[in-house]
């Protein structure tokens, strides 16, 4: 999840948060994420979008994450300090997925089936991201690379829903807004800046 588009318009953020969520039982989290809607009678399509939805649907979301068994890495980067010298936005977008690459478990990664945020499912984003993995773990020397890395849009699935909420209350957390939601998650959510440096990495 995050601003992949690198927009630098009126409105838009500075940064850009990338987020990856591993979910040990995916079928469950899925059930609770129903149950909640359910609950708050928020009906059955209803989706988690940090910046779309009141501040009271974020508390009980976070509430139900204490919950589930995930873990989640979270990579930050400064809009204004990229190079964006570069021919077209994949090519700045790549160094960051490499470096999220590299800082998560390879057993988190080896034969995993990624869900992306983007609608079409066989995009040019979800190409450069499946290549990003693939070349970090070759590099790390993993055994199996990725099984499946396939784009949906985010109504339809909720552990992108899930990335999104969580790129959101870090960056609420990370600019000072708002640092209650993450305490909830303990030490589930690792987060980090991404420096110009390591682009050579």
């Amino acid at each position: 999840s995050g601003d992949l588009g690198f927009r630098f318009g009126h409105g838009s953020s500075n940064y850009v948060a990338i987020a990856l969520v591993h979910v040990a039982d995916y079928a469950a989290f899925c059930q609770s994420a129903a149950n909640l809607r359910a609950q708050r009678r928020l009906g059955a399509h209803y989706e988690y979008h940090y910046a779309h939805i009141p501040k009271s649907e974020r508390a009980a979301y976070f509430t139900m994450l204490r919950d589930t068994d995930l873990a989640a890495w979270v990579l930050i980067a400064d809009k204004r300090k990229l190079d964006l010298e570069w021919h077209n936005w994949y090519d700045a977008f790549r160094p960051l997925i490499t470096n999220l690459a590299g800082r998560v478990p390879l057993e988190v990664l080896e034969n995993a089936i990624l869900l992306i945020d983007e609608p079409d499912a066989r995009s040019e984003t979800v190409k450069v991201i499946r290549v990003a993995f693939s070349i970090a773990l070759r590099t790390r020397g993993a055994r199996r690379g990725i099984r499946k890395a396939r784009g949906y849009p985010a109504r339809r699935e909720d552990g992108i829903q899930l990335a999104d909420m969580i790129a959101g209350a870090v960056m609420e957390m990370e600019t000072g807004a708002d640092t209650r939601l993450l305490a909830r998650l303990g030490d589930k959510v690792k987060v980090w800046w991404f420096e110009e440096e390591t682009l050579g990495e």
